[in-house]
C-alpha cells in the first residue's frame, strides 16, 4: 500500500454546506500529484509554502492544505529555528523533507 494513503484527514465538517462537501470528496483525484509534486520540490531544499508553490506551479493555498497532511504523515516537517518572510512580509515556517 501506498504510505500516501495511510492517512485520510476529514475534508469537511458535519456543519459545513453542501458544496463543501462535494468539493471534499473530489480531493481524492489529485491530493497524490499534490503530494508528489510538494515533495518533489522539497527534495531540493527546505521551503515555504510559497516557495514551494513556486517550484510546484501549485497555489500557496494548494500547498497549505497538503503540507499539513503530509507532516500527519511523517513525510515532512518544519524547521523550528527558521522562518522566512512571505510575499506579503508575514513570517512562514519552513519545511523540509523527512
Amino acid at each position: 500500500m501506498n504510505q500516501l494513503a495511510l492517512f485520510d484527514p476529514p475534508r469537511a465538517r458535519k456543519r459545513d454546506p453542501e458544496t463543501s462537501h462535494k468539493a471534499a470528496g473530489r480531493v481524492g483525484e489529485f491530493q497524490m500529484d499534490h503530494y508528489a509534486r510538494i515533495l518533489e520540490a522539497l527534495d531540493r531544499g527546505p521551503a515555504t509554502i510559497y516557495q514551494i508553490a513556486d517550484r510546484t506551479g501549485l497555489t500557496h493555498v494548494q500547498v497549505a492544505r497538503r503540507t499539513t497532511e503530509l507532516e500527519t504523515k511523517g513525510l515532512i516537517a518544519t524547521l523550528p529555528e527558521e522562518t522566512r518572510l512571505s510575499p506579503s512580509g508575514r513570517s512562514c515556517r519552513v519545511w523540509k523533507a523527512l
